[in-house]
């Protein structure tokens, strides 16, 4: 193998990865919005809501364009996100439970895989740029929508697996979105607690990965940052 086409072939690798890299900030863009505007106001009328679950969908898609640039893998991804969207649209104009139990428990294995393959892709070999620090950022993002997804479950299957301390109207997504935040970032004003033991054990669940997740990896970036270092030294 000559040195050129070593040369070239370690080029087209740096600028695939990059390439792939880039979609993690859009990705981070999508979650930001997702969290802090449309969550928010998706209670206030149903058009917001619908553009909801378009970004939601939009959000799986940018997840695994993100990490591959495999077509078959990203005609999955598009796939699953438009079976997702057929999912939530229904349940707009349905009270069927389980139409929405269906769509919980999708939304919490979309997030665990996404979760997954992003810390694949942002944890893996290679420098570490700003574009993967971003991918860290949208990972902690969607666990917490992930748990909340699973606390909706959780709340629809027991009604009462969650109380509000002022005993106001409790139980749409903005909700469990502050619910999971607030415990993710053990904040926990304790205007909201749970009061089922499942509840219970997926909210300390995920006060321990809150405060585990950002030391594991930030100790990782700083170890992929010093061995690109030494490599280039």
């Amino acid at each position: 193998m000559s040195k050129n086409y070593r040369i070239h072939r370690i080029a087209n690798d740096v600028v695939d990865r990059w390439s792939e890299d880039k979609y993690l900030g859009g990705l981070l863009v999508f979650l930001l919005v997702t969290v802090f505007v449309l969550y928010p106001l998706a209670t206030l009328h149903l058009t917001v809501e619908v553009l909801l679950n378009i970004t939601l969908s939009l959000i799986s898609v940018t997840g695994v364009f993100a990490v591959t640039l495999r077509k078959d893998y990203r005609s999955l991804a598009v796939i699953v996100s438009v079976l997702a969207l057929a999912i939530r649209m229904a349940r707009l104009y349905t009270n069927s439970i389980w139409i929405e139990s269906i769509d919980h428990v999708l939304s919490v294995l979309i997030a665990m895989i996404l979760t997954l393959v992003i810390l694949i892709r942002v944890l893996g070999k290679g420098q570490v740029n700003s574009h993967r620090i971003m991918g860290s950022v949208a990972v902690y993002i969607i666990i917490g929508l992930g748990w909340a997804s699973s606390y909706q479950l959780v709340h629809l299957l027991f009604p009462t697996a969650f109380m509000q301390i002022n005993q106001g109207t409790y139980g749409t997504g903005q909700d469990f979105i502050y619910y999971s935040f607030a415990t993710l970032t053990t904040v926990g004003y304790g205007d909201i607690y749970a009061n089922h033991p499942l509840a219970q054990s997926l909210s300390v669940m995920e006060g321990l990965v809150g405060q585990l997740f950002p030391v594991i990896l930030i100790a990782r970036l700083v170890s992929l940052h010093a061995a690109t270092k030494q490599m280039e030294d």
